[in-house]
Parts: structure tokens; sequence; C-alpha cells
């Protein structure tokens, strides 16, 4: 992106980074050469179910992007006109539900969520047995994708399968199942789309070649997820175009601003940290924590596609709950 607008010699030009987490949202304008000019921080509920369910709204997060733009460029004093570029990393492995349009149907069921565990058990299951997994079944998803869908049931894959069984009014009514970061950038731009990293915790697509993810017919018989409830893949860091009118409205911004991908949490996280060569890890504590390293062959457990990965429910909330009086959140 350019340092300078046509008209505006001299004028640095800005980025809008998203960061959409678990208990809030955070954002900054930061300039091209990397500093950060302003940045504010926007809270949201998060809804705790019976059964393990664990749901936010969308539009809440919608209308904290809005008001945190429209205060950081206030705040600031930017000239709007100079935010050339926008991105969105976010919590990870979520699921919301939209009709045609994008509107929600439900809350969204995010990354914490264990409902679909029996659902997601049910459709690994196979003879011979191994570790709870079908041999067979096993061993397609670890060749094609580097690993295979979780037990506890907090994968993208398994959230589905939960609507599907449980809200089947609401899985007939969807167009695409949308990751929290695939819709908040179709609420900037109007396009539903996923990328080459989030879609992993699908297990429907095949990794081998990282220049070509793409969904896998084979995966998607044994995973029963439906190819047309499924969001187009395009590469990782993507222009997927420019602000639609009515996000450039509601923000404030040109319509001429560009919105890239971004990236999950995970990918973004080892990014900034740095650790992106072989064997480079990285430790993040957010509201949980994971500890990833990248790997030069790929193995079930290592992938140069995926890093391995190893992730606690709960930590930096767990850390906020205990200096609270009386461990109250």
């Amino acid at each position: 992106m350019p340092d300078e607008e046509p008209g505006r010699r001299g004028a640095a030009a800005h980025v809008l980074a998203i960061d959409l987490g678990t208990s809030g949202l955070k954002l900054a304008l930061v300039t091209t050469e990397g500093a950060i000019v302003g940045s504010t921080v926007e809270p949201f509920a998060l809804h705790v179910l019976p059964g393990g369910g664990a749901e936010q709204d969308p539009q809440e997060w919608w209308q904290a992007v809005v008001r945190a733009t429209r205060r950081v460029v206030a705040a600031t004093g930017v000239d709007p006109g100079s935010v050339v570029g926008a991105g969105c990393s976010s919590q990870w492995s979520g699921t919301v539900p939209v009709d045609r349009e994008g509107r929600p149907l439900t809350r969204a069921i995010i990354w914490m969520d264990s409902r679909g565990a029996p659902y997601v058990r049910r459709i690994v299951r196979g003879f011979p047995m191994v570790e709870g997994y079908g041999l067979r079944k096993l061993v397609t998803w670890i060749r094609r994708t580097g690993g295979a869908p979780g037990h506890s049931g907090k994968d993208s894959i398994a959230h589905i399968l939960f609507v599907r069984e449980e809200l089947p009014e609401v899985y007939e009514r969807t167009h695409p199942f949308l990751e929290p970061r695939d819709w908040i950038n179709m609420r900037l731009t109007g396009r539903m789309a996923t990328s080459f990293d989030a879609v992993t915790l699908h297990w429907v697509a095949d990794t081998r070649d990282i220049g070509d993810v793409r969904y896998d017919r084979r995966l998607l018989t044994m995973g029963g997820l439906d190819r047309a409830r499924l969001p187009d893949i395009v590469p990782a860091a993507s222009v997927l175009g420019p602000l639609a009118p009515a996000a450039a409205e509601a923000l404030g911004l040109p319509e001429s601003v560009r919105v890239v991908t971004g990236a999950p949490d995970i990918m973004a996280a080892a990014i900034g940290a740095g650790a992106v060569r072989d064997f480079d890890a990285h430790l993040c504590i957010g509201t949980s924590s994971w500890l990833v390293c990248h790997c030069p062959t790929r193995r079930p457990t290592c992938s140069t596609t995926w890093p391995r990965c190893r992730r606690p429910s709960r930590a930096g909330i767990s850390c906020r709950t205990s200096r609270s009086p009386r461990g109250s959140a």
C-alpha cells in the first residue's frame, strides 16, 4: 500500500487493524510503516448456556467495530481519507449461520461451545477403532488435512453438526456457515468467503498443497457437511474488495478502503511474535492460551502448512477471575 495518497503529499496512510477476541474487540489505527497511532477496546457479552453452550451476538461484534472505529478516528484526529486498508484477526473455530443476505439466524456458536461433541464423535467412529476414531477415517483425515476433528466438540465442524441435529429449521435456512472473522469481513465488503488458513477446523478441505487448498469430496462425506452451505475458499491474505457502501457509511471511512482476509488468532499471534521460522515457538495467553511451534515436515502431528498447537480452554480469563474479589469475574 502507498505511504501517500494522490493529492496528499507527505500525509501518512493508515490501516484499520481489527482484533475480534472472546472478551471484546481491540481496534487500532496503524501507519503503513507499523506505528500505532491510536487504539481502543470494546467489550461484548458472552452467553454461557447449559450443556456446554457458549454464544455471542454477531450484531454486538459489528456495533463494537463501528463504535471503536469512529472513536479512534476522532481521538487521533486522523483524516478518514488516509485509511487505505483494513484487516481482521479473530477468535477461531466459531460458527455463524447466516441467510443469503448475510443476516445471522442465531447467535454465533463460539470456540468454547462443546454441544457438538456427541455428533462429531459419531462421525469419526468406525472399525477398527483407534482412540475413538475409525482407523481408515483417521488415516484419510491425517493424510489430507494433517489432523482430525477433536472429540471435544469445539471445532467448527462440530458446531455445524450441532445446528443440523438440534436446530434443523436454522440449518435449512442457512446459506453458508461463516467463521467469526469471515462474518466481520462480510459486513465490511458484502462478500462471503473464508481462507486457506481459517477453513482448517472444518476438517473437510485438502491442505496438502498450501497453494491450492480446496474442499474434498471424500472429507465432506466423512464429515457429513454440505458443500452448498460452506463459503468459497480464497488464499490467505487475499484482498476481498473495497468497503461496501453501507459499511463505509457506518464506519465513517471512504469506500476505497481495501479489506484483506486477515488471519485466525493463532496464525496472527505467530506472525506478531515473529515465530515464523522452522521450530520457532510462541506462547500466547488470552482468554484461552496456546503453545505453537512450526515444524519443517508434514507428519500426523507436525505440518508445514499448519502449526502444532496445544491449547487449554482457560488462561487469561482464569487470571482475571483469581484477581477479582472472592474469585468473582
